[in-house]
């Protein structure tokens, strides 16, 4: 064996080796995702293989007769080591930070999946008057706090029965799942269920004054026939108070 290519195999893995301990001790483990810092382990433990086989051989050769050579070859084996403890540090800090991260997202999802809806205080969906419902509903998801789009949608459905769900599939069984599935959602469903222009004059002009109803109360049930004409309530309700 060549004494000489030895040194410069062994020289060379060192400064192969020294230069990922460098890299990967300048970086800023919490900017690394799980993948990335397993990949780095990876060629770390590599490149300490590496060197440990070339060191290996080059041991296995006598000591050099040339005092430069000699003193090369110990600094060599004396700087080895000590990059080989802070090469085996590192491994063992990306093998903990892999872990703490697989163990955080797997927290993270045992939240998720085990996370419940609340429990929101509002009468069941209103096709009759689905706007009036709507600002009803979203009162009670303000009180109870519920924000995200997600959450508002899972409090929709479960005041849905299955005849109005229908009409949410495209919502809910979207993949990925859409961003905003509840204002989706009420949209749809206000489109489904207004009453149209012509069908609201019409239950307007059906109705009747009760027996003791104040005019003003009157006006404030015909108004639930929302998006109405104002003048066209003053007219209906002109048409049927008593003439005094």
């Amino acid at each position: 064996k060549n004494p000489d290519a030895a040194y410069d195999q062994a020289d060379y893995a060192y400064m192969k080796l020294e230069a990922f301990v460098t890299t990967i001790g300048n970086a800023n483990l919490n900017e690394l995702s799980s993948t990335t810092a397993e990949e780095m382990k990876e060629k770390l433990k590599t490149a300490t293989d590496q060197f440990d086989k070339s060191f290996d051989t080059l041991m296995e050769n006598p000591k050099p007769d040339d005092e430069y050579a000699a003193k090369q070859r110990e600094e060599l084996q004396s700087n080895g080591r000590l990059l080989i403890r802070s090469a085996a540090s590192l491994e063992i800090k990306l093998s903990l930070y892999t872990k703490k991260n697989e163990s955080s997202n797997q927290s993270t999802q045992n939240e998720r999946s085990t996370r419940k809806l609340p429990k929101v205080d509002h009468y069941p969906f209103d096709k009759d008057d689905v706007e009036l419902w709507f600002r009803g509903f979203e009162v009670a998801l303000d009180i109870q706090d519920v924000q995200t789009e997600r959450q508002k949608f899972g409090c929709l459905l479960r005041m849905l029965d299955k005849s109005q769900i229908v009409f949410l599939g495209n919502v809910a069984e979207a993949i990925p799942p859409h961003e905003t599935p509840y204002s989706e959602s009420k949209e749809i469903l206000i489109k489904k269920f207004r009453v149209p222009l012509f069908d609201r004059i019409q239950r307007l002009l059906e109705l009747e004054l009760d027996s003791g109803e104040l005019p003003s109360h009157f006006l404030e049930r015909a108004r639930r026939l929302r998006n109405t004409d104002d003048d066209i309530l003053k007219y209906i309700l002109l048409k049927i108070c008593p003439q005094h």
